[in-house]
């Protein structure tokens, strides 16, 4: 399967808003969010990513179709750990369909290569398929020079792995 991983701009709004509503789907498992009276969820988190340029939104496509998103932000202080220029991988998002076929482990590479530096990047607790997922993926990106922290603090309790990969 050819992955492909490409930045968005303003123009692919409708292709974001569409994908994210998936993405909050999927999430609304784990969060327990519900959908307003016209069958959609809440897309604030959205508001300002094509006017700010420290936040990246790229589209995964698989065969040349869309297979799901990227978001990172370059923040200046990590709300978690204290660090000081830090990548967060924001959100991101693969198809059912594309899962388990290479997918987001060939996106998550390609993500982690356009911002050398340290990174993190979040689950929630309860979310343990995202877990294992991020364990394996930045287990081999890393070969095992990540770190992995249980976090605690209001709104952000789960797993985060830490690493920095300008080797």
């Amino acid at each position: 399967m050819q992955v492909e991983l490409l930045p968005m701009t303003g123009r692919d709004d409708g292709l974001l808003r569409s994908l994210y509503q998936l993405y909050l789907y999927d999430f609304s498992e784990f969060m327990g969010w519900d959908v307003d009276a016209q069958g959609r969820f809440d897309e604030s988190d959205l508001h300002g990513c094509w006017d700010d340029p420290r936040r990246h939104q790229y589209l995964i496509r698989a065969d040349g179709r869309p297979a799901g998103f990227v978001m990172i932000d370059e923040v200046d202080h990590s709300i978690l750990t204290g660090e000081r220029d830090v990548m967060l991988m924001r959100e991101f998002f693969v198809l059912r369909a594309y899962r388990r076929h290479g997918v987001g482990r060939i996106a998550a590479r390609r993500a982690f290569e356009l911002f050398p530096g340290r990174w993190e990047v979040f689950q929630l607790q309860e979310n343990v398929v995202a877990q294992a997922f991020w364990r394996k993926v930045i287990g081999e990106y890393t070969t095992g020079r990540y770190v992995e922290t249980t976090c605690g603090e209001p709104g952000w309790r789960g797993i985060m792995q830490t690493f920095d990969n300008r080797w």
